[in-house]
């Protein structure tokens, strides 16, 4: 088997387009390349990370007005709510499934879902799809990160400071 066979059935194991799955992984990391280069970096740590948290936060009172007014956005955060991705946890030395946490409306509707996109991104990138066998809810990977890419996207859309100072570093140099 060729090295291109073989990504290709590694890519096919997980439930969604191999084309969705790349695209996925360029705009996260694009989004948080442009977090950092906006000056959302988490403080007192030695290396340097994207500060989702107060992103989120200060962007979500704009995010909520898109919300009520968005059907596509509603569409995809429901989706989320009701379908949230599981966290693979260590359970004694056995890799295991933590239970989804589900959005408590205590907690800012954004910091919440960019917190289950980043676990979706976790899920995927550090190999969760494939370390306990197949995973049962393969028909949903797809969703999940459609869903995602549309929140990221209407994230960068929205008329309010973060966003827009977000959104020049991520469309920075594409042409």
């Amino acid at each position: 088997m060729t090295q291109l066979e073989f990504s290709q059935k590694l890519l096919s194991e997980i439930g969604a387009s191999r084309d969705t799955i790349i695209e996925f992984f360029a705009v996260f990391s694009r989004f948080e390349y442009s977090l950092k280069c906006a000056g959302y970096i988490e403080k007192d740590k030695s290396y340097v990370a994207a500060d989702w948290d107060r992103f989120a936060e200060e962007l979500n009172s704009s995010f909520k007005m898109k919300l009520n007014r968005d059907t596509e956005l509603k569409s995809a955060v429901d989706y989320l709510i009701k379908n949230p991705p599981k966290k693979q946890i260590n359970d004694n030395g056995t890799l295991s499934w933590s239970k989804a946490d589900s959005w408590n409306e205590k907690k800012p509707i954004l910091e919440w879902l960019l917190l289950m996109i980043r676990r979706i991104r976790n899920n995927l990138f550090h190999g969760g799809k494939f370390s306990v066998g197949p995973v049962q809810d393969l028909a949903r990977d797809q969703q999940l990160l459609e869903c995602s890419l549309r929140i990221l996207e209407k994230c960068l859309r929205l008329n309010a400071a973060p966003a827009l100072n977000v959104k020049g570093y991520f469309e920075s140099k594409l042409g």
